[in-house]
């Protein structure tokens, strides 16, 4: 079957860079309707919850027109010399998963094409070779291994440090759980040039950021006490039998205000710029638009002066529980009361 899918210029081997697989019993390709035994799972921008785009839809477009969609973000590539090289990019092109924005250069006027992703021990060896110091942006900066929580090929701030690199930047909220902040950390010689900097001193942060920040970092030297006290590592290690109670307690108070809502089973987005890629399985409650669509609901109470934030998935609106306290279900409870009214 990998012999029979379409060619693409811009990113030859959809198969090694994992973007295509292989399944073992056919699907039907929400495009077409055809069965197809290989399907796309990477990066898709289109309102709709696409899956199991067949590599024929992709190749001529009729993915991309179909769903209004993209398979890699226009306003994040190099400029090329043809609207028409942007359009076959854009539209008929498999994307890849980055761990940031995905982004796509180009040469001479024209796409690269994707190859493979570049690891740590390429990057330093190049970096040595031509006597360059290599400076990784991990974005979220975890300091855990996340393949306890089920999701793998997170890179990690240790692992950066291990392979050689020499200057590592990441936040110190998102994943790390900690004040909104940035961190650099790296080889002594390069810290010292980046602290007598002029702009060192403007960007530099407050006291009480630091006092924040080191209380966090305290939290990791205990994996037990990280995992309870870190936003971000709690809702990832939640329990599915913890997630199905809550969303049954969310759903029985909407119902007792006249909601009309169900719990039903969903998939966890990870996040953007971390685990682009990758779900995690879930409760959610759907929510009954009554007088309204489910995109003014959806708008609703997004609008808010304390915006709930839900999705629209296959044409219901859905509040994930897994971004949800206890303490914060009479807020939406009350909120979506209000939406409906």
């Amino acid at each position: 079957m990998k012999n029979n899918i379409p060619v693409f210029k811009y990113h030859p081997d959809p198969f090694a860079t994992g973007v295509f697989t292989e399944l073992e019993e056919p699907a039907a390709c929400p495009c077409c309707g055809e069965e197809t035994s290989v399907v796309y799972e990477g990066p898709f921008y289109c309102v709709d919850e696409v899956e199991n785009l067949c590599p024929q839809c992709i190749a001529s477009g009729a993915a991309a027109e179909k769903y209004d969609g993209e398979f890699q973000d226009s306003e994040s590539t190099d400029e090329v010399d043809s609207l028409d090289k942007l359009d076959e990019l854009v539209h008929r092109t498999p994307g890849y998963c980055g761990w940031q924005q995905e982004y796509w250069r180009a040469h001479c006027g024209d796409f690269c094409a994707f190859l493979g992703y570049a690891g740590y021990a390429e990057l330093v060896e190049l970096g040595r070779r031509h006597g360059l110091p290599v400076i990784e942006d991990l974005g979220s900066g975890s300091l855990a291994d996340l393949a306890a929580f089920g999701i793998h090929d997170e890179p990690t701030v240790q692992q950066s440090v291990k392979a050689g690199v020499d200057l590592i930047s990441f936040s110190g909220d998102k994943l790390l759980g900690g004040p909104q902040a940035g961190l650099i950390l790296g080889k002594k010689r390069y810290i010292d040039q980046l602290k007598k900097h002029p702009l060192a001193r403007a960007v530099r942060v407050d006291k009480m950021t630091i006092a924040a920040l080191r209380e966090t970092l305290y939290a990791y030297l205990d994996p037990a006490r990280a995992r309870e006290e870190i936003p971000a590592l709690s809702m990832l290690g939640e329990s599915l039998p913890m997630l199905h109670s809550r969303a049954a307690l969310l759903c029985q108070r909407l119902a007792d205000q006249g909601c009309a809502a169900q719990v039903v089973e969903t998939e966890s987005q990870v996040g953007g710029g971390s685990c682009p890629a990758q779900t995690l399985p879930s409760w959610a409650v759907a929510v009954e638009p009554g007088r309204l669509t489910v995109d003014g609901l959806e708008e609703a109470l997004r609008r808010r002066e304390k915006p709930v934030i839900g999705r629209i998935s296959q044409g219901r609106y859905l509040l994930d529980v897994r971004t949800l306290r206890d303490e914060d279900l009479p807020d939406v409870e009350a909120a979506v009361k209000e939406a409906l009214q």
